[in-house]
């Protein structure tokens, strides 16, 4: 194993141990030394890693957003499933894991709360970017398999209407699902509404009569891959 494959094993060892105590004290309360308190390691080999919380932080997002990449790209080679259910998935993983966090904020917490990008390097920033236009584009994939494959009879600017429309809610529900407002302060939400949302939206988009969607099969994807703290 190279020196670089060590560094690598050994800092997504150390953001395991963070996302736990980042579980267990949550955002505001997480700081960088308690990582290195909790591996038993000298300062100096952490700062090896990150110097400082929001470098952990941000490189979550980033292992985050290529694990949600790697997922989009499953559902892609997932030929069990319609392209219905594949958008469906995807649409509602975000939503389905922040509802199931209760209150917890992990990754999504902190994609919600971008200003803290501007704590960190510009190639820190630059590998979020690289890895959140990964996803994206990964994603946008999805969505015009189901025109390329004739499933829908609609064109590419009226699905990227819908799937604008879409973004919009997810980032709402998702929002809403981890601050946990009181419901006099914050409309609550659930995973029903969510569900009979996207699915009603999805739908409009004239699919071929053939296209099934399986709730039960839907649901099974969102527990195999988005059933994780983060």
């Amino acid at each position: 194993m190279s020196n670089v494959d060590v560094a690598y094993d050994r800092q997504s060892e150390l953001l395991a141990v963070a996302r736990g105590l980042i579980l267990e004290q949550g955002i505001n309360g997480f700081k960088l030394i308690d990582i290195a308190k909790k591996v038993d390691i000298p300062r100096s080999q952490l700062y090896a890693h990150f110097r400082s919380r929001e470098d952990v932080l941000v490189s979550i997002v980033v292992e985050d957003l290529q694990n949600v990449r790697d997922v989009v790209i499953d559902l892609v080679n997932d030929e069990s499933l319609s392209h219905f259910e594949r958008i469906m998935v995807m649409q509602l993983g975000p939503i389905f894991k922040a509802l199931g966090s209760n209150g917890r904020a992990g990754t999504q917490f902190i994609m919600s709360n971008q200003s803290i990008l501007n704590a960190v390097s510009q190639d820190t920033r630059d590998s979020v970017a690289m890895a959140f236009n990964n996803l994206m584009n990964s994603s946008h994939q999805i969505w015009m398999g189901a025109i390329y494959d004739k499933q829908v009879s609609v064109n590419e600017e009226q699905m990227l209407e819908t799937k604008r429309l879409l973004a919009i809610f997810q980032r709402g529900s998702v929002i809403m699902a981890l601050h946990k407002a009181p419901s006099q302060l914050m409309l609550p939400i659930d995973f029903d509404f969510c569900y009979s949302y996207v699915f009603n939206a999805i739908k409009a988009l004239q699919w071929d009569e053939r296209v099934v969607c399986r709730r039960a099969t839907i649901e099974k994807n969102l527990q195999q891959y988005f059933d994780k703290p983060f």
